[in-house]
């Protein structure tokens, strides 16, 4: 009586799991296995973000460094154009990089003004190098010179719509100007870029690599704007999408990096 009782309990004990605890078992795995991929989700979005504030302040520090070194902001006092008051002159072939030698006096302008435009920042050959202008070099008795460059090149180039520094302007104090569309107007080639963390579809940022080849993904470009006393560093976002009118808090609000240096 002992041993049937024995092996009727042992049969008992080893039946299989039922249709029902087997959906049951899959149904809370698949929660959790849900959670876990909205963790890490997020996670990565909050890591792009910490990386997108990282290099915008990297910029800021470049931008920091430049000043200290010349006494003024990039594409401000002589570094900038003669029409605006500075000593580079939009006629003169010596004053460009050699990849914009044929381009006319007006394509140089627009070049010169986009905000994405880092140039002054990472390549090596001062801006003022061919106009004569003592802060084109180290001068050591003053201290006072360029010492660049103050970023690393990225080496890429950037393709973007033209950027009219009248009509377009914003100022840090009040961020209220959204009329500016960077993917709209005239195309403007070869613009040195600093591209941010947040990989999507290149679109209307198109892209040239040193090689020549077009990625099919890419960051979008920061950009850089000058006013008064003081200049902003932006990044779009994780949505790619410069959004400087539209207010805080709407169904479509603005999730640009902004970035202050003051005099």
């Amino acid at each position: 009586m002992q041993t049937r009782n024995h092996n009727h309990s042992f049969r008992e004990s080893n039946r299989g799991f039922t249709l029902l605890e087997l959906l049951a078992v899959v149904s809370v795995m698949a929660v959790i296995a849900g959670a876990v991929i909205f963790n890490l989700t997020g996670t990565q979005s909050d890591a792009v973000e910490r990386i997108s504030h990282g290099e915008i302040a990297t910029i800021a520090s470049a931008i920091e460094a430049f000043k200290r070194d010349t006494g003024y902001f990039p594409k401000e006092g002589p570094f900038n154009l003669t029409t605006n008051g500075g000593v580079i002159d939009p006629d003169d072939d010596d004053h460009w990089p050699a990849f914009l030698s044929s381009a006319s006096s007006s394509d140089r302008t627009n070049w010169f003004n986009h905000p994405a435009n880092f140039y002054q920042l990472t390549f090596r050959a001062s801006p003022l190098e061919s106009t004569g202008h003592k802060l084109a070099s180290m001068q050591i008795s003053s201290g006072r010179g360029w010492n660049g460059p103050y970023l690393k090149d990225a080496g890429e180039f950037v393709s973007a719509g033209t950027f009219n520094s009248a009509t377009h302007a914003h100022t840090p104090t009040t961020w209220t100007d959204g009329t500016w569309d960077p993917t709209s107007g005239t195309i403007i080639e070869k613009i040195p870029a600093v591209f941010d963390p947040y990989i999507q579809t290149v679109g209307t940022f198109n892209v040239e690599l040193t090689t020549g080849a077009t990625p099919n993904r890419w960051g979008r470009p920061y950009f850089y704007f000058q006013s008064g006393n003081s200049c902003w560093l932006v990044s779009m976002g994780k949505n790619g999408i410069y959004e400087g009118g539209v207010n805080d808090g709407t169904a479509n609000g603005k999730d640009d990096v902004v970035h202050y240096v003051t005099k």
